[in-house]
């Protein structure tokens, strides 16, 4: 046997101290407009618990029975809108307090719903399922979306939370409560009163990770992703690619994609505009990739995509088929029609070897051959284009790539001969 209203006033206090706690995560999380509705919920039902305590005494029927578990049902309804913020959905706020208006509303049309325990139970119940089964709906689609450990625990919790509740419904049902008018009522029904406990202690501590998980990923996807174009930043797309080859796939290819006479884009319709074509051409060949195949900008107009378990056959036709489609797309911007081509270059471990720098050196090398030949071309680094002679202005030899830090052509081809030894 458990003392109900002991049991509330432990509840109201244990919810008064994770409300506190929320509101001084929200202090610091002011952006995080879920973490408010999380907030106004464990205060909500920190008042209807304090309410509830009360349940027992002369006339206190409305004041603690009606609006306390009114206030408890507000407070499901602004976790479920939490969660909905959370995720990003839109939902209409009158949904929010109808099931605490619902319940109101039950109550004063009727004084046998009033007067009978159970049926009461079983009406709460059913409310707090609903709004149980929202929130792990809601909490499943946050995990979906984003990947946050915390968000399948969350589901797991208000699945738990939902069964609980339609347990409640079947026990009242088939073993009513006696005389629950009284403070002690019985042991099953005082088990299920204890899970509340539990699960609005559970609750402060998943919102809090929710809110703490999303803020590390944000940060993480800064640090992987280019905001502009959706690419892998360099050093994730290096460390990446580095940790796919060293598993030793049987194929991959790598190419570096650089597009033709952007400067002109920028001199002609401004930075604008050049920003405008870069995150065009990011997300035209992000949607063209196929499943394994990393994209990265490597600096400027300049990407490189890493094709594991692909051929250098296959390899070559993918590259055409995109050159093709990058010179048939469209960017408008402020009502003019930008094309842009790309040249590229490709470079396969079967002739360039596993190690990256090695790959990106030999890809280097084959887009040099694209811009030399014309550009808006793909090659491909074979062993005869080490022979190849690339010169300075000043008629000193220059390094395979564009770029002035990567391995040098001769580095490449010592390299390349120690390893065949």
């Amino acid at each position: 046997m458990f003392n109900l209203p002991t049991m509330m006033l432990c509840t109201g206090l244990m919810t008064m101290s994770v409300s506190i706690i929320l509101s001084y995560a929200l202090y610091y999380e002011k952006r995080e407009t879920a973490l408010r509705w999380w907030c106004v919920a464990m205060w909500c039902v920190c008042i209807g618990c304090l309410l509830l305590m009360f349940r027992a005494e002369e006339n206190t029927f409305w004041i603690s029975i009606v609006f306390g578990n009114a206030a408890i049902l507000l407070g499901y309804g602004f976790v479920w809108l939490g969660f909905a913020t959370f995720l990003g959905t839109r939902i209409p706020p009158l949904l929010v307090p109808l099931g605490a208006a619902i319940w109101i509303v039950t109550c004063a049309m009727s004084e046998e719903f009033r007067n009978d325990f159970n049926s009461r139970a079983i009406f709460l119940s059913l409310i707090g399922a609903v709004y149980a089964a929202l929130s792990a709906r809601f909490a499943y689609r946050i995990y979906q979306s984003e990947r946050l450990p915390s968000a399948r625990f969350t589901y797991l919790i208000y699945t738990a939370h939902f069964c609980t509740f339609m347990a409640r419904v079947v026990l009242c049902s088939i073993y009513p409560v006696e005389g629950a008018i009284n403070p002690s009522v019985g042991t099953w029904f005082s088990l299920m009163m204890l899970e509340s406990f539990v699960q609005a202690a559970f609750s402060t501590f998943i919102f809090v990770l929710l809110v703490r998980e999303r803020s590390e990923r944000r940060y993480r996807l800064a640090a992987e992703i280019d905001g502009l174009t959706g690419a892998a930043t360099r050093r994730h797309f290096v460390e990446r690619s580095t940790a796919i080859l060293a598993a030793k796939p049987k194929h991959a290819a790598l190419a570096v994609l650089d597009l033709d006479y952007f400067k002109k884009v920028n001199d002609t319709y401004g930075h604008l505009a050049g920003d405008a074509v870069l995150r065009a051409f990011g997300s035209h060949v992000g949607k063209r990739l196929e499943d394994g195949m990393l994209l990265g900008r490597m600096g400027g107009e300049e990407f490189a995509l890493l094709m594991p378990d692909v051929d250098e056959e296959r390899a070559e036709a993918f590259l055409e088929s995109l050159r093709m489609s990058v010179e048939q797309a469209t960017t408008h911007f402020n009502g003019n029609g930008l094309k842009v081509t790309t040249s590229i270059g490709m470079a396969s471990i079967d002739v360039a070897g596993r190690l990256f720098d090695h790959l990106l050196a030999g890809a280097d090398h084959a887009l040099y051959v694209s811009k030399e030949q014309g550009r808006n071309k793909v090659s491909v680094f074979s062993q005869a284009m080490q022979l190849r002679t690339v010169l300075e202005k000043d008629g000193g030899e220059t390094r395979v790539s564009l770029r002035t830090k990567r391995v040098s052509r001769v580095s490449v081809r010592t390299k390349m001969a120690r390893d065949r030894a």
